[in-house]
């Protein structure tokens, strides 16, 4: 289902031009639950319930002994080993004798379409959370909001009210239904070279869009003065073909996503704006695009002094780097808007429960919420390699900011986050975004507010079509 939805969203727009080229080419309290129906954590300010309160169905407790819970994660290789060891830390651990079987699917894509199929008997999924909000229907994922707010087995305090992700957490006052559990965060970033950018004279990364752009185009005419011809046109920010990209533009912008009749939509004068930046930055080699279609290698010899990246790009680069002995140190940046504060985008892994029994749902729920105490979260920072969703990643991961100095240097004061629009079908809408912003940088501006409309037409023939299920 998830492949014939991305056929049908790029068939809903016209063939993509050719991609442009350049030469070169929060600390948590422990809340598991004791078993007795008598203990209830500690009200807080955090913990009061203020939506009307729906009860869990009602489990013995007699029957979490022993329970089995079958669990479907993308994770392979060194990922997957420390993953199979913080579930067995959970199976050794918990109260009831509940054992959680994990099984990797592979990949994300591959848990996806496990999902969006339906017929994945497992219990549990970890997941990219635009995916689970898709396949909530066809792998029938319960809702989690009652789980989250009851008085004995709920969150409390698991998403630390101090973290500077606390206002993205599921709130206790909200109405809405959850039907999966953030567990983590993948953001969009630039990665910056800042040794490079310090020899060009630049002291301090850029904090706007025009601060970008002035110092990219200083390090694309450094590439035609040398000898290598190869490389002219490059130097400048490397653009990625990513689906996030799009949406971090949008967002540091001042964008903002809400659905409209079932659907998202973009046709705004802030997208036409971000896009008119990137046009301009392009047109004048301050950005750029190889044939290479990652970026490691660009960067890693100077041929891009930044570019889009996520945090699954931060460990490859850094072996990069190392292999080409090169001693110049990056950070990640947020994308700048206008305004200098900087901005975001957020894209989760979650967690979802798929419908059981009483018992089954319980205790997957006390393993999804492990999986937010501060051990379990420093672990998935490993497996993942994204940032914790339940506390600041420093206090939580502290070992691992220091092995990786650029992994949370986009953090700083004053930094706005925000969510991707998972629920609102955004796992195929993220693909026609994509899309129409390649064809953008292809047309004149003149042509970019039908790109947008069409855009828009797209997203809501999707959206029609099944609500994207």
């Amino acid at each position: 289902m998830v492949l014939l939805l991305l056929a049908l969203a790029l068939a809903g727009c016209q063939a993509a031009p050719e991609t442009p080229r350049a030469s070169p080419t929060s600390t948590l309290s422990p809340a598991t639950p004791v078993p007795t129906a008598t203990k209830t954590p500690s009200p807080t300010a955090t913990s009061t319930p203020t939506a009307t309160a729906v009860p869990i169905p009602a489990a013995d407790i007699e029957d979490l002994n022993g329970l089995e819970l079958r669990l479907l994660h993308p994770w392979i290789n060194a990922a997957e080993t420390d993953f199979l060891a913080l579930v067995e830390t959970f199976n050794a651990s918990n109260a009831w004798g509940i054992r959680v079987l994990p099984e990797s699917a592979g990949s994300f894509s591959a848990v996806a379409n496990a999902l969006a199929g339906g017929e994945a008997g497992h219990n549990l999924f970890i997941a990219n959370g635009f995916d689970l909000a898709l396949a909530v229907g066809a792998s029938n994922l319960i809702n989690l909001s009652p789980y989250m707010r009851d008085a004995e087995w709920g969150l409390g305090a698991a998403y630390a009210p101090e973290s500077v992700f606390a206002p993205l957490a599921p709130s206790f006052a909200e109405t809405r239904e959850w039907n999966y559990l953030p567990l983590a965060y993948q953001p969009a970033l630039l990665f910056y070279n800042q040794t490079w950018a310090q020899e060009l004279g630049f002291n301090s990364p850029p904090a706007t869009a025009a601060e970008l752009r002035a110092q990219m185009v200083p390090a694309a005419a450094e590439k035609l003065l040398d000898k290598d011809d190869t490389n002219n046109g490059a130097g400048g920010m490397w653009i990625s073909d990513s689906a996030r990209a799009p949406l971090a533009w949008y967002y540091a912008f001042g964008g903002e996503c809400a659905a409209s009749n079932g659907a998202l939509a973009f046709n705004h004068e802030i997208f036409l704006e971000a896009i008119e930046f990137l046009k301009s930055a392009y047109e004048e080699d301050a950005s750029w695009v190889g044939l290479q279609k990652k970026p490691y290698d660009y960067f890693a010899r100077r041929q891009a002094l930044a570019y889009e990246g996520t945090l699954d790009d931060l460990l490859e680069q850094e072996g990069y780097l190392a292999r080409a002995g090169s001693a110049d140190e990056f950070i990640t940046l947020p994308y700048p808007g206008p305004d200098g504060s900087g901005s975001i985008a957020l894209e989760t892994l979650s967690l979802g429960i798929r419908a059981g029994s009483a018992a089954e749902q319980l205790g997957a729920w006390i393993f999804a919420r492990w999986l937010l105490e501060d051990s379990a979260q420093e672990t998935l920072v490993r497996v993942s390699g994204y940032w914790p969703a339940a506390g600041n990643p420093r206090d939580i991961a502290p070992d691992y900011a220091r092995q990786h100095p650029a992994w949370a240097s986009a953090l700083r004061e004053g930094v706005r986050l925000k969510l991707a629009p998972e629920r609102e079908n955004w796992a195929f809408s993220r693909v026609v975004l994509q899309d129409a912003l390649r064809r953008a940088y292809q047309l004149d501006l003149a042509y970019i507010p039908t790109v947008l409309e069409t855009l828009d037409a797209t997203l809501l023939e999707l959206a029609g079509s099944g609500n994207g299920e």
